[in-house]
């Protein structure tokens, strides 16, 4: 098991990913784009730690793989699970590795205006 997580408190980039919390309203989308993909990924490793991947994020995984750059490892690891299927395995390495590569993405990614929602992105990709 990985102890240097975020959920822990002390990922990789954890002080990058304290500052794109802020991108992040408590309800609803974001203002920029950059921080509509945090919460798409952050509503992802939520679900994980909290519920084993007991809940649907079919829209948030399908946004951050239109925009962030996965190796197939961790796209299939999203497409397994997107609609609540439960994770029997031990994912915590995939899981930490999708946060770095997101936030990796995310602090080369321009600050732009937002006009999606991440539950929603049927309608836009």
């Amino acid at each position: 098991m990985t102890t240097e997580t975020y959920w822990n408190e002390n990922g990789r980039y954890q002080a990058n990913l304290e500052k794109l919390e802020n991108l992040v309203p408590s309800s609803g989308p974001a203002e920029t784009f950059k921080g509509e993909l945090f919460r798409a990924a952050s509503r992802i490793y939520y679900d994980y730690y909290n519920n084993g991947f007991g809940n649907m994020w079919e829209g948030p995984a399908r946004l951050l793989m239109t925009y962030v750059k996965f190796p197939n490892h961790i796209k299939d690891l999203l497409e397994e699970h997107m609609s609540s299927e439960i994770c029997h395995t031990n994912c915590d390495e995939d899981i930490e590795e999708m946060m770095d590569l997101t936030i990796q993405a995310l602090l080369v990614m321009p600050e732009t205006p937002n006009n999606i929602d991440m539950w929603e992105i049927g309608k836009y990709v």
